[in-house]
This record gives C-alpha cells, sequence and structure tokens, in this order.
C-alpha cells in the first residue's frame, strides 16, 4: 500500500495538466496486465513487485474518477455525487472480499486474478466514450499551488483527520481476520466472511449523507462528532471476542468510517474549487498513507501489547481526530 500513500499527489499535479479521461483508460490497461501477471506468480518477489506497480496505478484511477466527478458535477449536488461514489467502492470492496474468498475456499484463488482482469478490459469501452473535460484554468501550475494546496487555510485539517480513519479502518480490516481465526480456532473463511459482510452497511451511511447534508449547515463538525463515538463504540465491541459483537463492531466503524470519508470528501472540494485535481490527489494521498500506516503498525501493536491495547491505541486516535474537527470548525468560521 506504499505507493498508493505517495503517488496521489503527484497524480493531482499532473490532473491539472491533463484531462482525467486519459488517466482512466490507462490506469484500466495497466491494471488488466497486472492482473493476468498476478495469476501466474511463482513467488513472493514476484508478488510484491506486481503489487507495487498496482498500487502506483491504482491512484491514478482513484483521482481520475473524483476529479471528473467534481468537475462535471454543480456544487449543490457534490454531496450526492462523491457519496454515490463512495458508496459504489464500498459495493467493489465488498464483493471483492467476498468473491475472493469463495473461489478460494471451494477453487482457485487465480480465478480471482482472471476476473480482475476481464473486468478491467470490458471497462475501457465505455471509458472511451467520456468526454475529456479539461482542467477549469488555463494558467500553469506548479509546485508552490501543489504546497498551497496542502496547507490550505482549512483543508490542512481535514487530510490528517482523513488519515486517522482510514488508518482504523484499515487495521480493523486487515487484522480482524487474524483475531477470528486465531480466537474460535477456525480453518474455514466463513466466519471471516460472516463478519465482512456486515461491511455493507457503509453503504447506507454513506448514502444517509445525502440526506444530512440537507438538513444540517456544518455537516463536517455535526455529523463527524456523532459518528467518531460511534466508531469508538464499535471498536469497543471488538474488545469481547464474541462473533456476535464482531459483526456489530464491524457494522459501526465501517459504517460511521465511511460516513466521515463520504462527507469529507466532498468538504476538501467545495474548499478548493479551482485545482480539484490538486485537492483529491492530496486527499487520496492522506488517506492512502492511513492505510500504509495501519496495514503495520497495529500489527506492531497486537504483538508486542496485544489486542485490546491495540483497540484502545485506536479508540485514542479517533479522539484525535474529534479535536481535528474542532479545528477545522473554527478555521471555517474565520474564513467566512
Amino acid at each position: 500500500m506504499l505507493p498508493l500513500a505517495i503517488a496521489p499527489l503527484s497524480y493531482g499535479f499532473i490532473l491539472e495538466r491533463f484531462p482525467a479521461k486519459y488517466g482512466l483508460i490507462s490506469s484500466c490497461i495497466v491494471m488488466a496486465i497486472c492482473h493476468l501477471a498476478f495469476s501466474n506468480i511463482t513467488n513472493i518477489t514476484q508478488a510484491i513487485i506486481i503489487r507495487a506497480i498496482e498500487g502506483i496505478t491504482l491512484p491514478v484511477m482513484l483521482t481520475s474518477i473524483m476529479t471528473l466527478l467534481t468537475r462535471t458535477t454543480p456544487k449543490n449536488k457534490l454531496q450526492t455525487t462523491l457519496s454515490t461514489f463512495i458508496a459504489l467502492t464500498i459495493v467493489g470492496g465488498l464483493g471483492g472480499r467476498a468473491i475472493s474468498m469463495l473461489l478460494t475456499e471451494y477453487s482457485d484463488w487465480r480465478y480471482t486474478f482472471w476476473l480482475l482482469a476481464l473486468c478491467s478490459l470490458l471497462a475501457l469501452k465505455p471509458l472511451q466514450k467520456l468526454p475529456e473535460h479539461k482542467p477549469p484554468h488555463q494558467k500553469p501550475v506548479t509546485i508552490s499551488h501543489l504546497i498551497q494546496c496542502v496547507k490550505h487555510t482549512k483543508n490542512r485539517y481535514l487530510y490528517p483527520f482523513i488519515l486517522i480513519q482510514f488508518f482504523t479502518m484499515v487495521a480493523i480490516l486487515n487484522f480482524i481476520p487474524f483475531q477470528i481465526m486465531k480466537t474460535f480456532k477456525q480453518d474455514s473463511y466463513w466466519p471471516i466472511l460472516l463478519v465482512y459482510s456486515f461491511y455493507i452497511a457503509a453503504i447506507g451511511t454513506a448514502l444517509f449523507t445525502i440526506r444530512m447534508r440537507r438538513r444540517f449547515k456544518n455537516l463536517q463538525v455535526i455529523g463527524g462528532v456523532g459518528w467518531l463515538f460511534i466508531t469508538c463504540i464499535g471498536l469497543w465491541c471488538f474488545s469481547f471476542n464474541q462473533l456476535p459483537m464482531y459483526c456489530i463492531g464491524f457494522t459501526l466503524v465501517c459504517g460511521a468510517i465511511f460516513a466521515n470519508h463520504s462527507i469529507c470528501s466532498t468538504e476538501v472540494n467545495q474548499n478548493e474549487e479551482e485545482y480539484s485535481g490538486l485537492a483529491n490527489g492530496t486527499y487520496l494521498t492522506f488517506y492512502y498513507t492511513g492505510g500504509t500506516l495501519g496495514s503495520i503498525l497495529p500489527g506492531i501493536w497486537i504483538s508486542q501489547y496485544g489486542w485490546n491495547t491495540t483497540l484502545i491505541y485506536l479508540i485514542c486516535g479517533s479522539i484525535i481526530s474529534t479535536i481535528l474537527l474542532g479545528l477545522y470548525h473554527q478555521a471555517k468560521h474565520k474564513t467566512r
């Protein structure tokens, strides 16, 4: 996941110069090749190299989609568009995990990558029909614009906020399978698949933010604090080491974090309208930096201090992110 954390920042810079459509098409071709190559690996070195290439390529796809959506959507409909986009990424995330587990359980894991390659190739034809939608400005984009985007008066609080949020979610997504296998002494993937199925609740919360946006003026603060409280309750549920509590915890954590993701991505784009490519690239850089760290640090904490202590660390992180929301609210109030 390390390339996912580094690449989007530079891609946001590139997308201020070139149409996002070409980023989508090229990334689909590269991903299809990587999927086919991964299905034929014979050692771990090959797997790491291919995964690194995918990690460099995937941000092109994500940054291009978000940039294209923000450039073509009226400001008053941006929350609806991005919430729908995030809901669909949740469907893809759940579907990918479920299908790969079922194929591995009952057939061959390679079928997953053949299917992914086919999907990437099938996407090429509709992508070619997309309009180009060039950047809305004609000014040359420089490194100074990128620095200004990172240091944005308001967004500089939202970027670390989403880093902590995705750190927490990836920590749960990556390490709960090991905890399930350890706790219940299971050799089957079904208990993991059962817990992961509650990931679908995040679709509802992502779409629910559309209605919340219409009712609450300061949704990022009012809704964010509420969702952070739900995140802490969800993390606490994981301390019981019972499968039903894991399901409840997974529902609460994933639902709350994706709601915040939906709200936060909209806020970032509304705060930075001119350089949407840079804003989305910066957002995804912080997002996947949290994911990269969430893939590593919790594993160290679990091995050194245990599962429950790791959950306490994650709850503390949620509290820190609440403070960042307060600072964002102050910055937003001052710039009105």
